[in-house]
């Protein structure tokens, strides 16, 4: 008897630990940025944003601004005091290359558990942030910069939709230009 309630007790408790670690949590990346470049040290290190911009998709920022980042995580309430941050490059090369790691203390904004942190000017390519828990990537999303003169707003994500139509088409591509029968 003992050991058939050891064995259901033990089976629960499995059970109860894979429910709650397929539990996603919900969450959101917000944006800001901006070009600080100018400015002295001290007065750089004083300067954070207020607001942000929340979005996954279509992310672009200038390749002169400083790229701020929050993750607002809205269901699950943390144990941990801070998660690992990484950041990859994923332009350039067949697997992604961590350029940055870093251990972020979790803040609360009001009853959220949220993640600050910023980036300064990076150079032009994609990458890809991945939050973690331990050694364990629970989260992640892709961004890009791009030169400065490219991007058509002033700071924050760019929709890709907005960032295509910046472009002007009616300029005539040299390739359909010179390959047409004369």
């Amino acid at each position: 008897m003992l050991v058939k309630f050891r064995s259901f007790f033990l089976i629960s408790l499995i059970t109860v630990g894979l429910v709650s670690c397929s539990k996603e949590s919900t969450a959101q990346f917000g944006w800001n940025s901006f070009y600080d470049q100018d400015l002295p040290d001290l007065e750089r290190s004083l300067l954070q944003p207020t607001s942000f911009q929340l979005g996954r998709d279509n992310l672009y920022f200038s390749d002169q601004n400083t790229i701020w980042w929050i993750y607002r995580i809205d269901e699950v309430k943390f144990a941990e005091k801070s998660l690992l941050v990484a950041l990859y490059s994923v332009s350039g090369s067949p697997e992604p290359v961590e350029i940055d790691l870093r251990e972020v203390s979790i803040e609360y904004d009001d009853e959220n558990p949220i993640l600050r942190q910023y980036y300064n000017p990076l150079p032009i390519g994609q990458y890809r942030l991945k939050i973690a828990r331990g050694s364990e990537p629970f989260d992640s999303v892709d961004f890009q910069v791009i030169p400065a003169d490219e991007l058509t707003m002033s700071s924050g994500p760019l929709p890709g939709d907005q960032y295509r139509d910046s472009f002007t088409d009616d300029i005539e591509d040299d390739i359909a230009k010179y390959s047409k029968e004369q």
